[in-house]
């Protein structure tokens, strides 16, 4: 995702120098989508860390002695 965005990054300038007549244009677009990836990626670090942090529930239920509510004794 790193390189996308130096990729995104490098043309965003480059297109602003190109093309001098919608450089104002190209660079709002070009920081708009970086931005849009970035909190993309961003949300979806903090998902995955969420749910990997909501893993030890059961075992710490588990060592207390409670049972999760969703899982029916074997006895």
């Amino acid at each position: 995702m790193t390189y996308v965005l130096l990729m995104l990054a490098y043309f965003t300038l480059l297109s602003v120098i190109l093309v001098p007549e919608h450089r104002s244009l190209l660079g709002i677009l070009g920081s708009v989508v970086m931005i849009l990836i970035m909190a993309g990626q961003r949300v979806t670090l903090a998902r995955q860390a969420e749910r990997y942090l909501a893993r030890p529930r059961a075992v710490l239920n588990r060592a207390v002695g409670r049972r999760p509510p969703d899982v029916k004794s074997h006895r």
